[in-house]
């Protein structure tokens, strides 16, 4: 589409975070000639067997056993209130880590106690959204491969874009450790650990430290020559 309707035949950066991130990994090897730079921000190119268990127990589950989600064919999308909220339980149980609670990080964006927390922040982010079209991302996200199906290390390999590869501290959905080693396997590509107390919580940039990490890591591959 881009190159049809658009006439755009380069990609100067394909950059996503989180699951979002899933999809440079897939770009970078359906588009080689195109992609010239990626970024996957708290990422990995197919998810691991943990974060597969947290797509399908957080997300998807908590949805699907809801009394009003009727197979998917719910009449009324505001009436998923009891799964949604319990997305939003399971999600701030288990994406910012252990420090942020223990250092009381949830004050500094301005809520009086951990469930004035979950309440305006994770519970008033899942709440808007349309439950199919959550349950059909965490499914879709639980699937992506970029080799298919195949060997993952040879279509790592394969990957002819420069690549930035970052990860944050804490992050139990793609630790660092597990994006060093998706970086090692890519021929073309640099890791960065941004340092954080906000775990999978700072690709949201809600602090000033968050924030300059991930601008940092954008700005080293945006400048690198290609």
């Amino acid at each position: 589409m881009l190159r049809e309707m658009f006439g755009i035949t380069e990609l100067q950066l394909v950059l996503g975070w989180s699951v979002g991130a899933l999809q440079t990994y897939e770009w970078a090897t359906r588009f080689p000639a195109m992609v010239r730079r990626m970024a996957s921000i708290a990422g990995a190119p197919r998810p691991s067997a943990w974060t597969r268990l947290w797509l399908r127990s957080v997300i998807e589950e908590p949805l699907t056993s809801d009394p009003h989600w009727a197979g998917g064919n719910y009449t009324d999308p505001g009436a998923l209130q009891v799964g949604k909220r319990r997305v939003g339980h399971l999600a701030a149980l288990t994406l910012p880590p252990k420090v942020f609670y223990r250092l009381e990080l949830w004050r500094n964006l301005g809520f009086s106690s951990v469930d004035d927390f979950v309440a305006r922040f994770w519970e008033a982010f899942w709440l808007p959204h349309d439950a199919n079209d959550l349950v059909l991302q965490a499914r879709k996200a639980q699937l992506a491969d970029p080799s298919g199906g195949g060997d993952l290390a040879v279509t790592l390999a394969g990957i002819r874009a420069r690549a930035m590869v970052a990860a944050l501290t804490g992050d139990a959905m793609f630790p660092p450790e597990e994006g060093e080693a998706d970086c090692a396997a890519m021929p073309n590509a640099i890791f960065r650990h941004i340092e954080s107390n906000s775990g999978h919580l700072g690709t949201f940039s809600l602090s000033d430290a968050d924030r300059e990490g991930i601008d940092r890591v954008i700005a080293e591959i945006l400048a690198e020559d290609v």
